[in-house]
């Protein structure tokens, strides 16, 4: 950018005016990005969503690039923002489970990439069977069952 100096012959407010004038000619310094937070670890459901974000900085516009297992995304018929702050997998199965990251760029030299993020659907008593849809206990009364017995009137039969 051409920068132009003028020259101010007065001194005191008009002096500063003239000097706050050129540097707003000034181009911002160039920063390359940086993540601010996220994205975070996510435990759905099968079928149901997983939403990862990251927030990041540096000069503007940021681009984003989502990857699972350092492999990038396309944003599919369930999972949409793979060129966004947010990921979003809906309809999660299992075949979603992985790490996932995001590579934040722009028009700086360097770029970054997040720390991985973990989809897990979890299997804590090893049934084969997400916990989430492990069925809800069943709760027996072992307590002893107790019965009454009564006497059948006179002439009949028991």
């Amino acid at each position: 950018m051409k920068r132009t100096l003028t020259l101010c012959a007065a001194l005191g407010a008009v002096t500063l005016a003239c000097v706050l004038a050129w540097a707003q000619n000034d181009p911002p310094p160039c920063q390359s990005p940086t993540i601010n937070s996220g994205p975070a670890s996510q435990t759905p459901c099968p079928g149901g969503n997983a939403s990862f974000t990251v927030g990041a900085s540096g000069t503007a516009p940021l681009s984003y690039q989502w990857r699972t297992n350092g492999v990038n995304l396309t944003n599919s018929t369930h999972i949409s923002g793979a060129t966004t702050a947010t990921l979003t997998i809906t309809n999660v199965t299992t075949s979603d489970v992985a790490n996932y990251s995001v590579v934040v760029t722009n028009s700086c030299p360097g770029s970054v990439t997040s720390s991985d993020a973990t989809l897990t659907i979890l299997d804590t008593d090893g049934d084969g069977l997400p916990d989430c849809l492990d069925a809800e206990p069943t709760v027996y009364d072992h307590s002893a069952p107790t019965f009454t017995i009564t006497a059948p009137s006179e002439g009949s039969v028991f």
